[in-house]
């Protein structure tokens, strides 16, 4: 019997392609791994409460990193294979990782989202 508390949520953050890389068979991505280890370690789904719900937040990939903001789009197709995908589409921020950047840096100028200027680091 160990002292950990019970999980009522995860935080799973990965970049890019990593959340859903693989296949259905060999899943490597982030949400494949949380997967197999829920399944597989009766010790961390000892702690798991109930079914907790998921949410997923996909950030912006428009202009998402620091050589883009000097260049032009690095990820161009990873973009548009976005916009082509109403789902992916749907859950993506209107800010990108830039923007979180910029606040975290409080950087004067910075493009405001309300969402971000909460952020207290």
């Amino acid at each position: 019997n160990d002292d950990a508390g019970p999980i009522h949520s995860c935080l799973c953050i990965a970049s890019g392609g990593a959340l859903v890389m693989g296949d259905r068979a060999h899943s490597d991505s982030a949400f494949g791994l949380a997967i197999r280890a829920l399944a597989k370690e009766p010790a961390l789904r000892s702690h798991v409460v109930g079914d907790p719900t998921v949410r997923i937040i996909v950030l912006n990939a428009e202009m998402s990193t620091a050589k883009c903001r000097s260049a032009r789009e690095q990820y161009h197709k990873i973009v548009r294979d976005r916009q082509l995908c109403p789902l992916v589409k749907s859950l993506e921020t209107p800010w990108t990782i830039c923007d979180l950047e910029d606040v975290v840096q409080d950087r004067s100028g910075r493009r405001r989202w309300p969402e971000l200027e909460v952020i207290k680091l």
